[in-house]
């Protein structure tokens, strides 16, 4: 088995090869094409998947359907030492000697220092290593090497942060046609980090990044269309936007195409639709898309109501301690909905979600130690958690602690603790 996938990385490595020697020459569409097929030859093949985040970030357009996205680029090359570990009968990872002798042979071009800075920043986490390889590759006018010396100082990666230096980078690697770059130029100026923020300019940057291909370009203008950040809300443009950008393959816009149609804003009301949206990003494993599946079979929207598939979808969300999967599962336990009623359970669901912020949490955490139900009899400490939630604005949690303060005898508001009144 070690045979046949040594076999496999070194087709993987010839075809690498080829592609970076295309992408030397300019030719960055055949480049990604030999990318893709040494990748099936060796999905796992480390210098071929840098090349493939490096190319995808130059030129989105390049990407297409079937190519991992940024997240499983990112999977992959978490695991690349055990890979590396399980393909080397002499203790060097194959893919690691690749990039070694490729930087040996390009040690006067820069795409050799860029395959060295990539390695070691994806990989072997030795940030210093890649800034100086960066610098390197940078030097000789190298726009991906700009680019990812940019990310580290805007990071703090291998330098001390530095903002304004992030930004300045980002700005010289847009100007050489780098997309990612000009993207994260437009975030730059959107908040204010290393520039004057100036929403109008982000935007004109995110179009720039979007007319190349790059989807988180489109979701971030459609966020600004939503809130009315830099330009007048306007949910129909927003809707068009996350389209264009789930089309493209961002999962953050289809789970807001997925929200439009749940809440019939800028679209039509279309919660079987809006299912089918939250059910593609939650077999990603996201937390969010789960709780809003989740939510979806608990009341019916859009789908046979299903308390059993709710609370699975919960709990999967749930282990990723999502507030909101915390709180809507504590509710299913309170009311027995899919589970066994376990007032306990559900308390201690509540307090989970209640200490991240949840308002509503806080609120049902709260009325539980008012009246001991699941939870230890404490007006103090359910006082506590009301106040939480009617601070944040819950509306039932302000009416309810109105008739609790008119409830309470002197000496237990003179008891409360001063902390109290402060959060």
């Amino acid at each position: 088995r070690i045979c046949s996938m040594l076999e496999d990385t070194a087709e993987a490595g010839r075809l690498t090869l080829r592609a970076l020697a295309a992408w030397e020459s300019g030719a960055e569409e055949e480049a990604t094409g030999h990318v893709r097929t040494a990748l099936r030859a060796d999905a796992r093949f480390v210098p071929a998947l840098l090349c493939l985040l490096a190319l995808v970030q130059a030129r989105p357009r390049l990407r297409k359907r079937g190519d991992p996205t940024f997240e499983e680029l990112a999977l992959r090359l978490r695991d690349a030492p055990a890979v590396e570990a399980a393909v080397t009968a002499t203790g060097e990872g194959q893919g690691q000697a690749f990039v070694r002798e490729y930087a040996e042979l390009q040690q006067q071009r820069p795409l050799g220092a860029l395959m060295r800075g990539l390695w070691a920043y994806h990989v072997e986490h030795d940030f210093a290593a890649a800034v100086a390889a960066f610098a390197s590759s940078a030097a000789a006018g190298d726009a991906c090497a700009v680019f990812n010396l940019g990310r580290c100082y805007d990071r703090g990666e291998g330098v001390a942060r530095d903002l304004v230096e992030g930004a300045r980078l980002y700005l010289k690697a847009s100007d050489l046609g780098h997309v990612s770059s000009t993207y994260n130029l437009g975030v730059c100026y959107e908040h204010g980090e290393g520039v004057e923020k100036d929403v109008p300019k982000a935007l004109q940057l995110y179009q720039r990044a979007a007319d190349g291909g790059d989807p988180s370009a489109l979701y971030n203008m459609g966020v600004c269309h939503e809130r009315g950040d830099g330009v007048p809300i306007n949910m129909v443009d927003a809707a068009r936007l996350y389209r264009l950008a789930s089309d493209l393959g961002d999962l953050s816009a289809t789970f807001n195409l997925a929200v439009c149609y749940d809440r019939g804003d800028g679209v039509p009301q279309d919660r079987s639709q809006a299912v089918e949206l939250y059910r593609q990003v939650a077999d990603t494993g996201a937390a969010d898309a789960l709780c809003a599946l989740g939510l979806c079979y608990e009341q019916g929207r859009g789908v046979e109501k299903d308390f059993g598939m709710a609370v699975s979808l919960y709990r999967k969300a749930a282990e990723s301690n999502d507030p909101a999967a915390l709180y809507n599962l504590g509710v299913c336990y309170n009311l027995a909905q899919g589970v066994p009623q376990d007032l306990r359970r559900a308390a201690q669901l509540f307090e989970e979600a209640a200490l991240t912020g949840h308002s509503h949490a806080a609120f049902a955490l709260g009325a539980c130690h008012l009246d001991g139900t699941g939870a230890a009899l404490d007006p103090v400490c359910g006082y506590k958690f009301l106040r939480l939630a009617a601070d944040a604005g819950l509306t039932a949690a302000s009416a309810l602690l109105e008739r609790v303060e008119q409830g309470f005898t002197v000496n237990l508001l003179n008891a409360l603790p001063d902390d109290v009144w402060d959060e």
